[in-house]
């Protein structure tokens, strides 16, 4: 019998999958409270200290990746595959500059099913990221991000804006 096939003899779907799981959906094994990663261009305390206050729980890429010789500065050159296994591992958001990331790590994306990650759309003026100006727009973002967390299956890849919006998606890459 196919699994959730109806027969004469067999419960339909929506009965056989209470009485099996209970109430639970696959993303119910997954981490409910949504907590963020600053990735390496996001990281520093002022933006950390911004999103606390909005009511986000931060992790910063400095407590997760520091130098060997001064724990108080954050290692240069990370790769992004950890740091996207970090986020996985932990069920962690992932906040980033790196909108080419979804291409360039498609298969470790691919692997760690637990991964959600949120990319700006662009980076800002003169190509630098302004982080203080993306931490409002992820403030702005905070109970869609909720519920994108909440019911959306991951993993998954969102673009914002500058001005507190989803603009895209890349979830048909995964």
């Amino acid at each position: 019998m196919l699994w959730g096939h109806r027969t004469t003899t067999s419960r339909s779907w929506g009965i056989l999958v209470p009485s099996v799981f209970g109430k639970r959906t696959p993303d119910a094994f997954f981490n409910k409270l949504l907590e963020l990663f600053l990735d390496d261009g996001f990281s520093n305390s002022e933006t950390a200290a911004m999103l606390r206050a909005a009511g986000f729980v931060v992790h910063e890429f400095v407590d997760s990746f520091p130098r060997a010789d001064n724990a108080l500065r954050r290692e240069e050159s990370i790769e992004d595959p950890p740091i996207i296994q970090l986020c996985h591992d932990n069920s962690w958001l992932l906040v980033t500059c790196d909108k080419e990331m979804c291409k360039k790590h498609c298969a470790t994306i691919r692997r760690c099913r637990k991964v959600a990650i949120l990319a700006t759309a662009s980076n800002s003026k003169n190509g630098r990221c302004s982080p203080d100006e993306w931490a409002r727009s992820v403030i702005q973002l905070k109970d869609e991000l909720q519920i994108q967390w909440e019911t959306r299956r991951r993993p998954w890849f969102l673009f914002f804006s500058r001005q507190g919006k989803i603009t895209a998606n890349r979830d048909r890459m995964f």
